[in-house]
């Protein structure tokens, strides 16, 4: 998540999405009930 945009009515979210190298390929602006919580975690090999 970039920003969040506060509002009276709902918040929503500027919302980045990049590959894995951390290469933005697009971004969103989404309201609360549209999020999805992902959790990614690196693991060391």
């Amino acid at each position: 998540m970039v920003e969040v945009y506060e509002r009276e009515e709902e918040n929503q979210y500027l919302v980045e999405f990049t590959d894995s190298q951390g290469g933005e390929y697009t971004i969103a602006i989404l309201k609360e009930n549209e999020l999805l919580v992902l959790h990614y975690e690196l693991e060391v090999a």
